[in-house]
C-alpha cells in the first residue's frame, strides 16, 4: 500500500468549515482508493500529525492567546510537519499551496528529499494574477513569486482551479473543487410559492461580494418591488457587512451563523435559490467559482453569480450569471430566471451533473491517469 502524506492546513475539529469538509473528503477518498493517507491539521491551541486510522500520532499544544496562536499557528504546523517527515518517508507528497516562504521552502524540501517519489501541489487559492488583499494576502503573494521558481524544483504536478497547462515552471492539471455528493442532501424547497428566500453559505471573503447583495436588496425595496425577497447568510460574516443592514431591510435579512448538519439542510429546505460568488472581479479573474457552488450542484439548487464559471457550464440552464462589476444584481431577473425553470428537472439535472463531474474519485482518477501518462508514480 502507498503511502500519502498530506500537508493540509485546516481546523480538524469544525466541520462547519467548508474547507475542513472538503478536505476530510479528500482524505476519506484517497484512503477507499487504497492508500495509507497520513495528514497534518490543527487541533485546539494546538497542531497535530494524524495516522492512518486518524489517530494522534505526535501533537504539540500552545498555552498563548488565541490571537497570538491564530497568528502563528501555520508557523507551528509546518515545523511539526518537518520534525515529523525527518523520520517517515512517504510515496506521495500531498501539499495545499501556501505562501513559498523559507519555513514552507524547507518542509518542502525535505519532503522531497527524504523520498517522495512525487509532489503534489494544489493550487487551488492561488493562480497567475490574483489580486489578493490585507497584509496576509500581500505576504502570501509576495513570497510565491519571489521563490516560485526554488518551489518549482521540488513540486512534480500542480493541481489547479482553472484550466492552466503549468505553473511555477512544472506541468498543471485542473482539477478544482469537488464534493461529496452523496452525503449532501437533495434541495426541496418546503417556503411559501410568492416569496424568494436567497441562501448563500461560507464565511465571507472579498470576493464572495456580500455587501454587493445586501447593497442590491435594500435598491429592490427602496423601489417597492414586489414579491418579498429574503437574504440568508449562512457562515461567519464580518461586522463591516453586517453594519450594511438600514432598517429597511433589517426584516429580509437573516445572520445564521455557521451551520451544518440537520441545522444547514433546514436553512436550505426554507430557501429556493442560492447564490454564488458575486464579486470575483475583486480577486484579479478568478476562473472557478469555487466550493460552495459545487455544493448547490450537489444538492440540487439553482443559483445565480458572477464572473467565472467552468466553460461546460456556459450554457446551462439552471444557473444564472449577473455582471462581473460592483452594479446593482438586478433581483427581478433573477426571479425571473427562477419562475422560467422546472425546479424539480433542475434538482435532478445538477445532481447527476454533480456526481459525473465534482465527485473527489472522479477528480483523483483523473489525476493518476495523467501521471500514469506522464510516467509519474503514483501506485
Amino acid at each position: 500500500m502507498k503511502k500519502v502524506f498530506m500537508y493540509v492546513n485546516f481546523t480538524t475539529y469544525d466541520m462547519t468549515i467548508g474547507i475542513s469538509k472538503k478536505i476530510r473528503s479528500e482524505i476519506d477518498t484517497l484512503r477507499k482508493m487504497g492508500y495509507e493517507v497520513w495528514y497534518c491539521g490543527y487541533i485546539k491551541k494546538g497542531v497535530a500529525i494524524f495516522g492512518p486510522n486518524d489517530n494522534i500520532y505526535v501533537q504539540k499544544q500552545y498555552h498563548i492567546s488565541n490571537r497570538l496562536y491564530f497568528r502563528l499557528r501555520r508557523f507551528f504546523l509546518i515545523h511539526i510537519s518537518s520534525q515529523f517527515l525527518k523520520q517517515e518517508k512517504f510515496d506521495i507528497g500531498y501539499l495545499r499551496w501556501c505562501a513559498f516562504d523559507p519555513p514552507y521552502l524547507k518542509m518542502l524540501k525535505r519532503m522531497k528529499n527524504k523520498g517522495c517519489a512525487t509532489i503534489l501541489m494544489e493550487s487551488l487559492g492561488y493562480f497567475p494574477g490574483i489580486v489578493m488583499h490585507g497584509l496576509n494576502g500581500r505576504y502570501e503573494k509576495f513570497w510565491t513569486v519571489l521563490n516560485q521558481k526554488i518551489a518549482g524544483r521540488y513540486i512534480d504536478l500542480v493541481l489547479t482551479e482553472g484550466n492552466f497547462d503549468s505553473m511555477w515552471g512544472k506541468p498543471a492539471i485542473e482539477f478544482g473543487m469537488g464534493v461529496d455528493v452523496e452525503n449532501i442532501t437533495k434541495h426541496s424547497y418546503s417556503g411559501k410559492k410568492d416569496e424568494y428566500h436567497f441562501i448563500t453559505v461560507a464565511n465571507e471573503t472579498r470576493y464572495h461580494g456580500y455587501d454587493r447583495l445586501i447593497k442590491s436588496l435594500d435598491r429592490y425595496y427602496m423601489e417597492k418591488a414586489s414579491p418579498y425577497i429574503y437574504i440568508h447568510f449562512v457562515g461567519e460574516i464580518s461586522q463591516n457587512t453586517k453594519s450594511l443592514v438600514n432598517d429597511r431591510i433589517k426584516d429580509y435579512i437573516v445572520f445564521h451563523g455557521k451551520l451544518s448538519g440537520e441545522a444547514l439542510d433546514h436553512v436550505f429546505a426554507a430557501s429556493n435559490i442560492a447564490v454564488g460568488p458575486v464579486a470575483q472581479y475583486r480577486v484579479g479573474g478568478k476562473k472557478d467559482t469555487g466550493l460552495k457552488t459545487k455544493e448547490y450542484f450537489a444538492r440540487g439548487i439553482p443559483y445565480f453569480y458572477s464572473g467565472h464559471e467552468e466553460e461546460k457550464l456556459k450554457n446551462f440552464k439552471y444557473i444564472y450569471q449577473v455582471p462581473d462589476d460592483d452594479s446593482p444584481i438586478d433581483f427581478r431577473e433573477i426571479i425571473r430566471f427562477y419562475q422560467s425553470i422546472d425546479v424539480k428537472l433542475a434538482s435532478k439535472a445538477m445532481r447527476e451533473y454533480a456526481l459525473n463531474h465534482y465527485s473527489w474519485s472522479g477528480k483523483y482518477q483523473k489525476v493518476f491517469a495523467y501521471m500514469k501518462e506522464k510516467g509519474m508514480k503514483y501506485e
